[in-house]
């Protein structure tokens, strides 16, 4: 320990110096090169010296980490037991629905007693619910030069599947998986052949896939991939209906704009609610959006933006809202709908990709065909004007996503991981 202090100290004041000399960015520089390479090299002794537990941790909202500071937490033993190791690998760390599936999945895999890292090549300065710290590395090769040998390795993006099968050629021992969050083939137009081909060409090189949806194993198994189906999660003590919440009177709708991702459809939802204020008039609801700032040029409705959100004021919205609208072109899974029924919504939303795992027509939501602005505007109007259509898919909609309560997902992949290392 006293050298470590010694090394710590004099790396320190060379640090003052570059600062003084070169300025901050240098200073900075040089502090991450040293403090990584260092860092690294002693996070295995750590492990075996300190034995502090943490069963009784609590969950904290944590910005992304760099690799470097993760090191000093290593002293933090996991739950003591029989336990295996995971690693999940990010494109990036953000609030977005797929890494919210893996930060949920991790967390439970994390309070069952395994071993959990969460690591990326960028963060968005997003924070995230997680028990599970997010690490950021700044190259590829730091990951297969620092970080360490784990269980299994799970790519969840197409960007992250090569990190994974390299990792996998290191530690042949391990198991890589591939968690399909969505067809990211048709990310791209088909005029795109090379970047569709290149997406294709990723699930060659991790074996054992795992989808959301069965949306989403049909469309693997039509491009010739096994793959397993595993329920995603929600947080059901983020997400749960409060009516007190609501205002009796005027509907207040909520979406998510996201201009700058066409296939989520922001071009549609504009066009959808501006057909709804010519069929009910703009004084009849209330439009909140929330994620990306949209144009005001062309829309006739009336709306405030609330920014970003994170998940527990997002929820805390949701439970002011009486309708949620998805005008997504395709769903992998559809998240946003699902924390919506749970938070007491009654859902539009087009009818396509994995949506129809929760949703069936004037039953727990409302589908209109993919494109369709008329369709949409319609059920909208459906909802507003039939209270009684509204509470029943709130109702019957709640009773379709208890599938997805987190603790039920992670025992699903739990149970298939073990199966692959166990080779049934």
């Amino acid at each position: 320990p006293s050298l470590t202090v010694l090394f710590l100290i004099s790396k320190m004041l060379k640090t003052f110096t570059v600062l003084f000399k070169d300025g901050p960015t240098s200073a900075l520089s040089y502090l991450n090169s040293i403090s990584r390479r260092f860092f690294f090299r002693v996070k295995r002794k750590l492990k075996t010296i300190l034995k502090t537990k943490i069963a009784g941790k609590q969950p904290t909202y944590v910005e992304p980490m760099k690799a470097s500071d993760y090191c000093r937490q290593l002293a933090e033993c996991k739950k003591s037991g029989e336990k295996l190791s995971f690693t999940f690998v990010l494109c990036k760390i953000g609030a977005s629905g797929g890494t919210i599936s893996v930060v949920n999945l991790a967390n439970e895999l994390f309070k069952n007693g395994h071993e959990v890292y969460i690591l990326a090549l960028a963060a968005n300065g997003s924070r995230l619910k997680s028990y599970v710290e997010c690490i950021y590395y700044e190259t590829n090769r730091e990951i297969l030069d620092y970080h360490p040998k784990t269980d299994f390795y799970i790519a969840t993006h197409w960007s992250t599947a090569n990190t994974v099968s390299q990792l996998k050629s290191k530690y042949s021992s391990s198991t890589a998986c591939y968690f399909i969050q969505d067809f990211e083939v048709d990310f791209f137009p088909k005029s795109e052949t090379v970047m569709r081909q290149t997406v294709r060409d990723t699930y060659n090189l991790v074996p054992n896939k795992f989808a959301k949806t069965e949306w989403l194993v049909k469309k693997m198994n039509e491009s010739g991939f096994d793959c397993k189906k595993i329920n995603p999660g929600f947080n059901e003590l983020i997400f749960y209906p409060d009516k007190k919440e609501k205002s009796e009177g005027l509907i207040k709708i909520i979406a998510m704009s996201r201009p700058s991702t066409p296939r989520r459809g922001t071009d549609l939802l504009i066009s959808s609610l501006n057909l709804l204020t010519e069929k009910i008039g703009k004084e009849s609801f209330k439009v909140s959006l929330f994620g990306e700032a949209i144009e005001s040029e062309g829309v006739k409705f009336n709306y405030e933006y609330l920014g970003h959100l994170d998940h527990k004021d997002l929820a805390k919205v949701y439970r002011e809202h009486h309708i949620f609208v998805d005008t997504s072109y395709f769903h992998g899974f559809g998240r946003p709908g699902v924390e919506a029924i749970a938070s007491g919504l009654a859902v539009v939303s087009t009818d396509s990709g994995g949506v129809r795992e929760y949703l069936e027509h004037k039953v727990t939501g409302m589908l209109a065909p993919t494109g369709d602005s008329v369709a949409i505007a319609d059920n909208i109007v459906a909802l507003i004007e039939d209270i009684k259509l509204r509470e029943e898919v709130v109702i019957n909609g709640q009773k379709q996503v208890r599938q997805y309560k987190e603790s039920i997902p992670a025992s699903q992949f739990l149970d298939w991981c073990i199966s692959l290392s166990s080779g049934v």
